[in-house]
């Protein structure tokens, strides 16, 4: 077992665990990598992810809760997990859980690299062990004046933490000098956001997703606060506050605007 942070290790026998190894430097060799990473295993939680091989080995990533843990304490306190109602109802705890991330670091996933991959699953980890997990569906978050077709909506993320995680692994790409980053969960939906002139279309994605764009603010304030500091081209939540400032209102949402389950 190779340790990669204080709650972060990785297990699968030394050539797996020197690929992922290599893979985390990576990650940390970025501006935003490195304060993202610094925030999300830095911040005294206890819980353990365990980064572990994937046994299908055209799988890039998954990140799944740890066997035996108690998959409730994952979510936040109050949150409703699906099921059947009233029997069997259960709700989430805020605990935080640990988490298995499975991860292939030599495979691609439909033109991802292994970091982008590593670090998308990585955020999904954080969220768990924090028992702020909340996949609640997109829909809610995005810009009801740019919705065409609700269930395209739906699909192209299927709920917010996707979302979330994409946009982290899209910042960081562009960081890394990607010219086109996805903006999809789904590889059946191609939506993609590309570094060009004229007008941006970070600033077109900022524009749909300003609901989801605040959720991060309220519920992850630091991750926010990496995320708006990034100088990479794709960048939503810097456009989502220079969309701001074109009002002359304080803004289309409410400070402290969310959604609740």
């Amino acid at each position: 077992m190779t340790s990669l942070a204080p709650t972060v290790a990785a297990f699968g026998g030394t050539a797996y665990e020197r690929s992922v190894l290599g893979v985390w430097c990576k990650i940390q060799a970025s501006l935003f990598g490195y304060r993202l990473l610094r925030i999300l295993f830095e911040n005294g939680t206890k819980q353990v992810i365990l980064i572990t091989s994937v046994a299908d080995p055209d799988k890039a990533g998954a990140t799944v809760l740890a066997r035996g843990s108690s998959f409730q304490n994952a979510y936040p306190v109050g949150y409703r997990l699906p099921g059947p109602v009233p029997a069997g109802t259960l709700y989430g705890t805020g605990l935080g859980s640990p988490s298995l991330l499975e991860f292939n670091p030599n495979a691609p996933a439909g033109g991802i690299d292994p970091d982008v991959t590593l670090l998308h699953e990585l955020v999904h980890a954080y969220r768990q062990a924090c028992g702020r997990w909340s996949p609640l569906p997109i829909l809610r978050f995005v810009k009801p004046t740019t919705v065409t077709d609700s269930n395209t909506e739906n699909n192209r993320f299927g709920n917010w933490e996707e979302w979330f995680a994409v946009v982290c692994e899209g910042i960081y790409a562009a960081e890394m000098g990607a010219h086109s980053v996805r903006t999809t969960h789904n590889n059946n939906l191609p939506y993609f956001a590309m570094e060009m002139s004229g007008q941006s279309q970070s600033r077109v994605f900022a524009d749909k997703f300003g609901p989801a764009i605040v959720r991060i603010r309220n519920t992850e304030p630091l991750i926010y606060s990496v995320m708006r500091s990034s100088n990479a081209w794709f960048n939503p939540i810097r456009e989502y506050e220079d969309l701001l400032m074109d009002f002359d209102t304080p803004g289309p949402f409410p400070k402290n605007f969310d959604v609740p389950n």
